[in-house]
């Protein structure tokens, strides 16, 4: 008899070594480690990363961003100052319920530089992460930026931008420069006070546009549909367009300071 028990008693241990290894392999096949399980799921603390990087060479900042913000502006040295703050958002409901986050700890900032061009992106994983761009730069330098979602702000760059946001506000305002930015969704706006506009366009595919020239509003005659779209010409080398793929699209050339 005591036969018989010990045997189911070590039939039953292997039973539950098996289900507790079966459980293990579906935690670590979801992506949440035992040890994960025990947490509380509680947020992240936020992560600052700040880096300056000389800049006596580089005549192009390129920045990729996910969901966020980016504020970009002309700082007096030679330098390219960047800060960083990365804060976990929630992603979804993980194994046994537990709340899921981004990791402020799991990216790092990755700085290439060469031929003319800073490039500045993040490296690792960026889901459930926002992440909050402060960059100051050479004012004669040119600017490429992308965004997936979010808002961006460019001020007072010379050398010319390139601006895209996939969903979020874009606003512009600038000395002089050659201009192309463009929203997908959300609304764009484009200051600059440039002495030398060539060709200039903006639209809107599913709203509306509003262009003024030295103070004073161009007028047009508005196409049918729900888009609208104006365009002139100037001598200039400065080309300018300003598009908005659902939302509005406002551009002002502005006096030139004296």
């Amino acid at each position: 008899m005591r036969t018989a028990e010990h045997g189911q008693m070590r039939r039953n241990r292997a039973v539950v070594l098996l289900c507790a290894g079966m459980l293990c392999g579906v935690m670590l096949w979801a992506g949440v480690a035992p040890a994960a399980a025990a947490q509380d799921g509680s947020r992240p603390a936020a992560r600052t990363i700040e880096r300056t990087v000389a800049a006596a060479d580089v005549k192009t900042l390129d920045v990729k961003a996910n969901v966020g913000k980016i504020r970009l502006t002309a700082g007096r040295g030679d330098s390219v100052v960047i800060t960083l703050v990365l804060t976990a958002q929630q992603r979804n409901r993980g194994w046994l319920g537990r709340d899921r986050w981004g990791d402020p700890a799991g990216v790092e900032l990755e700085v290439k530089s060469g031929g003319g061009r800073l490039a500045l992106d993040l490296r690792g994983e960026r889901e459930g992460l926002k992440e909050e761009w402060t960059i100051e730069a050479p004012e004669r330098l040119a600017a490429k930026l992308r965004m997936g979602v979010g808002e961006m702000e460019v001020r007072d760059l010379s050398g010319g931008i390139d601006a895209r946001v996939s969903v979020g506000d874009l606003r512009v305002e600038v000395p002089r420069g050659e201009i192309d930015a463009e929203t997908n969704v959300g609304d764009v706006r484009v200051v600059t006070s440039t002495r030398s506009y060539g060709n200039v366009r903006v639209e809107a595919n599913v709203g509306g546009v509003d262009l003024r020239l030295r103070g004073h509003r161009v007028e047009h005659r508005r196409p049918a549909g729900a888009g609208d779209r104006m365009s002139l010409s100037g001598p200039g080398e400065d080309n300018i367009r300003v598009r908005a793929n659902v939302g509005d699209a406002r551009l002002e050339i502005r006096e030139p300071a004296a």
